[in-house]
């Protein structure tokens, strides 16, 4: 795919999109290196790296709003440029493309002419920033041999990246069961395995092997992308194109979950029909979950807040035993809060970084596990990865959210959902569930098409959900409404104009005062709109 320029910018579209992918990348940079060098408490004396193998320029021009902003590898070297206290940081830039490259250091040239860089990493190596003007695999060679410490890798190619290049990485980095101090972070642009882009034509919707030789090669690309043909039958159905996308994201969280422990994909959405993922990858719960916060803070997404004191008083209602003194709590009940709250995905074993922190002792949190196994909130897996066989634990867990909502009124997190344009503050939003798992957000007086059957119904919806806050004290909190009823139906110019109306009912968490909700949606032509609510001693926000 061909590249444009802006000065030295790379020129790309979508303030929802790069801008925020940008701005997420790097914030997050900081936060991570602020961890993994020791912070104030150890002088920032642990040796840590941040590597972009897909480097670019350093600055993006965003198209929609022709302004030219850092990219995530602008940000990196802005960390090491602007903080005093980044001595043990390392830049390694890598870009292939040789006019990336050398837009690259004009960039550094003029944006931060104090900065020391190189282009021969092994001969200078006291050098701030490092560029490497090679294949990937090379470049993996010549990183290698940098003793790095702590590192932070970011794939961010213009469409994907091979397997066997994370593979390669992955490989060389962590030599033990899920390893700590190696972080990636992956981007994909999802959608463009569906509805094609440039080169990149879409996959088949069937795995009968008629395909035409576009659809052969993009077959081939996709083997590439997961290093096997095991997707195949997941991809290559009927099935709606959102159904795909996320049968997509789950598999390859699958396969990189071969080398982590936790995978967080990050939904973005440039543009209307298009949709990539940032998937950040940890051996340790408080990269993901920091990432995960990071991501819900600037998208409005809604924060993940189960309520740990009616948590407790249910779980000590069915276990007493496990009632401890004063303030104090069991281990069983530390150690299932903490993963309820930090560990992406529910998984866990008794290696976790965390679980060292609340039970040190690895007998302790051995039967801990057990027990929560044995009482249904832990379910055993197989694992994840056929790494390390001879090394890793005997026994993988993941929560059964089934019996956490059942014993302890505690729902599993939200699906995060992409910030397709700057949501309206003033505009109470919904979320629309569809039953192929798919969802949008809608801002009340919106119109959006495509959300209907072909017969032009609402027929395909599953749920509505909707924040809610008490009128008597502010208390916010999510209600869903499981049964969308068409109220009426006119017959209008165009077809049938239907009204709909999603009605939940709920009790305030804090004051107890009863709440009703009703969220009213129409269709017509094709059309839906979110036309408005009623609430009782509740609005919508």
């Amino acid at each position: 795919m061909g590249l444009e320029f802006h000065d030295d910018a790379i020129v790309l579209s979508g303030e929802t999109g790069t801008r925020l992918k940008s701005h997420i990348v790097g914030s997050y940079y900081s936060t991570w290196w602020n961890i993994t060098s020791g912070g104030d408490g150890l002088g920032f004396s642990l040796p840590t790296a941040i590597v972009e193998l897909n480097a670019g320029t350093g600055l993006n021009f965003i198209s929609d709003t022709k302004e030219v902003i850092l990219g995530s590898s602008g940000h990196a070297i802005e960390l090491k440029a602007s903080n005093p206290k980044t001595t043990k940081l390392r830049i390694a830039l890598v870009e292939n493309h040789p006019e990336c490259f050398s837009r690259l250091k004009n960039v550094l040239r003029k944006r931060w002419p104090s900065i020391k860089w190189s282009e021969r990493p092994l001969t200078e190596p006291s050098m701030d920033v490092h560029l490497i003007d090679a294949s990937l695999p090379t470049a993996v060679d010549i990183i290698q041999s940098m003793s790095l410490g702590n590192s932070l890798f970011f794939f961010d190619p213009l469409l994907y990246t091979p397997w066997s290049e994370i593979d390669r990485v992955a490989r060389k980095r962590l030599e033990r069961y899920y390893q700590t101090g190696t972080e990636f972070i992956v981007f994909l642009f999802t959608s463009d395995w569906f509805r094609g882009r440039g080169e990149l034509k879409p996959l088949p919707t069937s795995n009968d092997g008629k395909w035409s030789p576009d659809q052969q090669k993009a077959i081939e690309q996709c083997d590439e992308l997961f290093g096997n043909q095991n997707w195949r039958k997941k991809l290559l159905t009927s099935d709606s194109i959102g159904k795909r996308m996320n049968n997509l994201v789950d598999l390859y969280k699958l396969r990189l979950h071969t080398w982590f422990r936790y995978v967080v994909a990050l939904p973005f959405e440039p543009k209307k029909d298009q949709m990539y993922h940032l998937f950040m990858c940890s051996n340790y719960e408080d990269g993901a979950s920091i990432t995960k916060k990071f991501y819900v803070d600037f998208t409005k997404n809604s924060k993940y807040t189960p309520n740990n004191i009616q948590g407790y008083a249910k779980f000590i209602k069915h276990h007493p035993a496990k009632k401890m003194p004063g303030n104090s709590r069991s281990i069983e009940w530390k150690i299932l809060w903490s993963i309820i709250q930090y560990h992406e995905e529910g998984l866990c074993d008794i290696e976790c970084r965390g679980l060292f922190r609340i039970e040190k002792n690895q007998e302790a949190r051995t039967q801990a596990l057990k027990w929560l196994s044995s009482e249904g909130y832990l379910r055993e897996i197989k694992h994840l990865t056929d790494e390390w066989k001879s090394s890793r634990p005997d026994n993988f867990y993941e929560l059964n959210w089934e019996k956490i909502g059942t014993n302890l009124g505690i729902e599993p997190p939200p699906r995060l959902i992409p910030l397709s344009k700057p949501a309206d503050p003033f505009r109470p939003i919904i979320l629309i569930v569809f039953k192929d798992g798919s969802q949008v957000r809608m801002s009340q007086g919106s119109s959006l098409g495509g959300l209907t059957d072909e017969d032009g119904m609402l027929t395909n919806v599953e749920r509505v959900e909707a924040d809610i806050s008490c009128e008597v004290c502010g208390t916010n909190r999510r209600v869903i409404a499981q049964d969308i009823e068409e109220v009426s139906s006119d017959e209008q110019e165009m077809g049938p104009e239907v009204f709909y109306s999603a009605k939940s009912d709920a009790v305030c968490k804090k004051c107890g005062k009863d709440m009703e909700i009703d969220i009213e949606l129409i269709t017509y032509a094709y059309n839906t709109d979110f036309h408005n609510y009623n609430g009782s001693n509740c609005k919508l926000v």
